[in-house]
Order: structure tokens, then C-alpha cells, then sequence
């Protein structure tokens, strides 16, 4: 979530950071370092739901309908709020009701996946080893590997080639696609159920540095970050760089009650961040001491992330009652995926 937070501290619609920073600078090149270090960080959210989730067949529709409730809940707050303070927005029934619907294409796509991960399971759940190597290699090349070549070829070339891409119509979407959301999800699975132990983590380390400075020389010779192959979600590179930060983390032995206690605030810190930038002065460090720039950049995540960790608290506390209730009252929520022995004599075939 920290990874999170700095890829829009970079953004140039969001935080602006790279918008603010000259032209082949010093800084400039230090912001493509951190947004190729922290890009993986959507596809590692989604590869660890795949790591945890493969082995359980049961789903609960109330945490969907948790989120989904946050989304609208903070959306409708965060407007209301602005057309109280802010002379620039002004309240109409239109846009007070469009609130209402969850427009937050991560949020969508994470329900949609965890509706339907049961279902890949039981297709991961049948195949050998070897088999699973090699769907995880098809899906790689045909939902990453092709795609990202077509979003090369657009980008220097200056060229559309549309309907050129396996992904859709209009190309590889950068990855905000439910087809890179299960592509992440497979990949988690396939790590559960493989051993990696053998790989060193100076291994590891030393493929992520050089994944980092690809990544970062790549970008920034691009013209726009945003529009970037380089920081697509479903650049190969990028989804490498995902598995090994996982690899790394994976290797390191961490029992904390704090970090377990504040990261259950990160839906709350990825719904509400980006409200918190214009009070950061991110244009006065991104164009001073690169050093200052470096130690804002980690400041600012860091107490972005708190302030939202207490609004956190203080949402859970309010609102917890509600979803305990509806649980208990509405058992139908709850569902059980269970394969039928002919579609299982099938895929065993």
C-alpha cells in the first residue's frame, strides 16, 4: 500500500511529482526509480489473494459487499465534504447520485475475481505440476508478453493498431484488466504450490535490481508515465518484479502484532490517499535537494498512511456492528464451491 501511495505521489494527475519535476534531471530519474520499485505493487495485492485463496473452495459475499459499501460510503462523504468547504464544487442530484455507484475499477475487478476464483481453482486444482508450469506460460505469453509487444510498437511507432492486442479491442489497458487480475491470481496459486526455496534471496535481490534499472531507464525515456509500457501492469518485467518482492518477503521471518494491527488499514489508505496530496507541497520538494525529495517522498507515504490508519479505526468502529449483524442473520452469504464428480472425471481426463 506504501508502494501504492508513492505511484501516485509520481502521477502526474494525482500527486504530480513528475509533472512538477524538470526534464532529465536528477530528480526526475529518482521518480522513475521508485515508481519502477513500487509499480508491482497492484499485481503483488492481487498475486498474494491467489497464494491464500487456492486452497479454499469457501467464499462469504459479505466482504465484496464490504468493500463495496466503503467505496460508495467514502466517495459520498468525500463530495459532500467538498461541497461544504470548496467554492469550485457545487452540489447537484446528478453527481450526488453517481456516487452511489462504486466506480473504482480495482475494487470492481478484485469482487469480480474473488467471485469467481472457486471456479479457477478447481481448474488449477486438476492439473499436474508440469501442466500448471505450462498454463501459467501460455497465459504470460498471450496476456503479457504479446500484448506488451503491441504497446511497444504504439508507443515509439506512434501507431494504433488496434485490435492487434489478445487482451481486447482497444489493446492491453496497461494491465487495469480482469484478465491480468486472473494471470496474477494463477501465478499466486502456482507459488503455493511449488517450492522456491532453493532460490537464495541474494538471487532474488539481484534479478529485482536489475528488473528496477530496466524499468527505470525504460521509463524514463518514455514520453508520459502514465501511458508508459514500462509501468503497464501486465509488462512481463513488471509481473516478475511482483513475484520476486513476494519471493523476497516470503523469505524473511516477521511475527508483528503492530504490522498485522495497522495493515488491515490498507482498503481504507488506497480509497482515501489521493484526497491527502494537495496538502503535502510535493511541487516545492520535487524541485529542491534531491536527497529532501527522497526523504518527503517516504514521509509522505508514511503519514498518509497514518492519518488514513486512524480514519480506519474510527470507520470499523462505526460500522463493524452492521456487517457482524447482516453475517450472522444472512447465512445465504456464505457459499461452498463444490466441483461434481462428472466435471471431475472430465478434467481428469
Amino acid at each position: 500500500m506504501l508502494g501504492v501511495i508513492i505511484l501516485h505521489y509520481n502521477n502526474p494527475e494525482i500527486g504530480a511529482a513528475t509533472l512538477y519535476a524538470s526534464q532529465n534531471t536528477i530528480n526526475l530519474f529518482i521518480l522513475h526509480i521508485f515508481e519502477s520499485l513500487c509499480i508491482c505493487a497492484v499485481n503483488v495485492f492481487v498475486l498474494i489473494t491467489g497464494y491464500f485463496l487456492v486452497v479454499s473452495q469457501k467464499r462469504n459475499l459479505i466482504k465484496p459487499i464490504e468493500l463495496l459499501f466503503e467505496v460508495i460510503l467514502f466517495s459520498l462523504g468525500i463530495y459532500v465534504l467538498q461541497v461544504i468547504i470548496s467554492s469550485d464544487v457545487q452540489f447537484s442530484v446528478a453527481s450526488f447520485f453517481r456516487h452511489f455507484i462504486p466506480t473504482n475499477w480495482f475494487v470492481v475487478l478484485y469482487v469480480a475475481l474473488y467471485i469467481i476464483s472457486p471456479y479457477i481453482n478447481i481448474i488449477l486444482n486438476h492439473l499436474s505440476a508440469k501442466s500448471t508450469g505450462i498454463l501459467i506460460s501460455v497465459l504470460i505469453v498471450l496476456f503479457s508478453v504479446c500484448p506488451t509487444i503491441i504497446d511497444i510498437i504504439e508507443e515509439f511507432a506512434d501507431v494504433e493498431l488496434t485490435g492487434g492486442s489478445t487482451i481486447g479491442m482497444y489493446g492491453s489497458q496497461l494491465g487495469y484488466t480482469i484478465v491480468n487480475f486472473v494471470l496474477m491470481y494463477c501465478i499466486g496459486a502456482y507459488l503455493r504450490r511449488n517450492n522456491f526455496e532453493r532460490v537464495k534471496w541474494w538471487q532474488l535481490l539481484t534479478v529485482l535490481m536489475v528488473l528496477i534499472a530496466v524499468l527505470s531507464v525504460w521509463g524514463f525515456f518514455s514520453t508520459d508515465i502514465t501511458s508508459a509500457t514500462a509501468y503497464s501492469y501486465c509488462n512481463p518485467l513488471v509481473i516478475l518484479e511482483a513475484a520476486i518482492v513476494f519471493l523476497l518477503f516470503k523469505k524473511v521471518s516477521i511475527h508483528s502484532a503492530i504490522i498485522n494491527f495497522v495493515s488491515k488499514a490498507s482498503f481504507t489508505v488506497f480509497l482515501l490517499h489521493n484526497y491527502l496530496f494537495r496538502f503535502a507541497y510535493i511541487g516545492k520538494f520535487v524541485t529542491g535537494n534531491a536527497g529532501l525529495m527522497i526523504l518527503h517522498i517516504i514521509g509522505t507515504a508514511i503519514i498518509i498512511y497514518l492519518i488514513c490508519f486512524i480514519i480506519d479505526i474510527i470507520y470499523h468502529f462505526c460500522v463493524d456492528w452492521l456487517f457482524n449483524l447482516i453475517s450472522k442473520k444472512i447465512t445465504k452469504l456464505k457459499y461452498y464451491i463444490k466441483e461434481d464428480e462428472a466435471s471431475s472425471d472430465v478434467i481428469s481426463k
